[in-house]
């Protein structure tokens, strides 16, 4: 979602792990392997790991995931 000022809401764009994790029925823990692994993509901001929205949906798929 595009806010008033232009600017794409974080939430749209990024989940967090265990929003990730809740969406690919995984637990956290496997989350955090598979970014350090690089099977996901996983961005560090302070102190919290951010995952790119597109690509947990994209791996929900593969796995046959329905959303």
């Amino acid at each position: 979602m595009v806010e008033r000022s232009g600017q794409v809401r974080l939430s749209d764009t990024y989940v967090s792990m265990t929003q990730a994790a809740s969406i690919l029925w995984v637990n956290r823990v496997t989350i955090r392997l598979w970014v350090r692994r690089g099977k996901l993509k996983g961005e560090k901001i302070g102190r919290v790991t951010l995952i790119p929205k597109q690509d947990v949906l994209a791996m929900a798929l593969q796995r046959g995931i329905r959303l």
